[in-house]
């Protein structure tokens, strides 16, 4: 039974038009639009799942029991940062100020001005993020393309895949070491489900050569130095990843070298921030090709800089660090 079935219903208009919390299967018909625009999996499933059970910040706007608009605030970590994404109205149904009702008189009206916002805006949208109280912060990309395995390695880490009961706990305290909000419970479900997912694969690179519990003998306690996750997008053939964090670019090299390694006949997406001058070089050398630009902007403030570690973040559909 899908937890949400009792939906809460926000607004209603005299036109008809009404804007409530989502359920799984409005994620579904939410998912779809997206991938019509770019490869995208089942990202905002898992985003309403692992977050609040009422999906207090998840909207979708619905006319004659069809769902026309959309609009996601996922929350970034405990409290006080929130991701807003998948805004979204069905192209039959624009120009009729249901987007404006749904993403200010509802969304906007809910969250409120205690926790900061972050968004990335397509850039032809700019100016109307601005007017909404908006500050540009940087552009974010995302690139396409195939891994070529062949080329090696590139670093002295050891990558291997990821196994949930033995390295989970060392995976999240070096997320933590990269994410924007350390110590979060709500990052913590996310990755755990984010590790997992059913036709993904996650990789964690490690240094050093001693035993996790004996550091005598002069050998190096073994560390992580990097993760990466993929999972596979709607449209077949298609594989997205991120979040990719590395001690450096040698590591990140062999992070996507290893998650391409099975899947060298098809394609990968990645979104980075190009703030990050060594994440710019990583995808030079990956050669990979520029496909969406966008515009990271923030309102209620600025979460802070975020960690050169970062090479891709996690989802450009629900959490953009």
């Amino acid at each position: 039974m899908d937890r949400r079935r009792d939906v809460t219903v926000y607004k209603t208009w005299d036109d008809g038009f009404v804007v409530r919390s989502m359920t799984s299967d409005d994620a579904k018909i939410v998912e779809n639009w997206y991938n019509e625009i770019c490869p995208t999996g089942n990202d905002l499933e898992i985003a309403l799942d692992v977050s609040d059970p009422s999906g207090r910040f998840f909207f979708v706007g619905e006319l004659g029991g069809r769902v026309v608009a959309s609009i996601a605030y996922v929350p970034a970590c405990d409290g006080g940062l929130l991701y807003c994404s998948l805004y979204y109205v069905d192209e039959k149904y624009r120009k009729s100020g249901y987007g404006r009702r749904i993403m200010d008189d509802v969304a906007g009206a809910a969250v409120g001005d205690a926790a900061v916002l972050a968004l990335d805006s397509h850039a032809e949208l700019e100016a109307m993020q601005n007017r909404r109280g908006c500050s540009s912060a940087f552009r974010v990309t995302l690139y396409e393309g195939r891994v070529r395995s062949a080329e090696g390695r590139r670093s002295d880490a050891t990558v291997k895949t990821f196994d949930l009961e033995s390295d989970f706990d060392s995976l999240v305290a070096y997320d933590d070491g990269c994410y924007i909000r350390p110590g979060s419970q709500q990052r913590r479900r996310l990755l755990e489900r984010w590790t997992t997912i059913p036709g993904g694969r996650t990789v964690v690179a490690f240094r050093g050569t001693g035993d996790d519990d004996d550091d005598d003998e002069g050998g190096e306690r073994t560390r992580v130095v990097g993760f990466g996750c993929r999972r596979p997008s709607l449209q077949t053939g298609n594989h997205l990843i991120g979040p990719l964090y590395a001690d450096d670019a040698g590591v990140a090299w062999d992070i996507v070298e290893s998650l391409g390694s099975d899947i060298a006949d098809q394609k990968i997406w990645i979104n980075i921030c190009e703030t990050n001058a060594e994440a710019v070089r990583l995808i030079r050398d990956l050669k990979l090709t520029d496909s969406l630009h966008m515009i990271r902007m923030y309102k209620n403030g600025n979460p802070g800089r975020m960690s050169d570690k970062v090479f891709a973040i996690t989802s450009i559909d629900i959490c953009g660090f």
